[in-house]
């Protein structure tokens, strides 16, 4: 629930390595908790330009946020 704070993180995961899809797909959720749809869209579109095959059900990066993340995620047109 602290979608400020991992926000943050996510851009400094994306400062620092800009090819690291997850800082997108976790920036992506941060910002639809925060009611940010645009930036969440931006983000999104950012995740599939560094990891074009990316997949929420192929994805090993989620564990246990899998079931907050995946139909956000899916909300925002990622593909299952």
């Amino acid at each position: 629930g602290r979608f400020v704070e991992a926000a943050e993180a996510a851009h400094r995961t994306i400062k620092y390595n800009p090819r690291f899809g997850i800082g997108y797909a976790m920036l992506a959720v941060c910002c639809v908790k925060l009611g940010r749809p645009e930036e969440a869209k931006d983000a999104a579109k950012r995740l599939i330009e560094v990891e074009p095959g990316f997949r929420i059900s192929g994805s090993g990066y989620w564990g246990p946020i899998k079931s907050v993340a995946g139909p956000i995620l899916r909300d925002l047109g990622l593909p299952e």
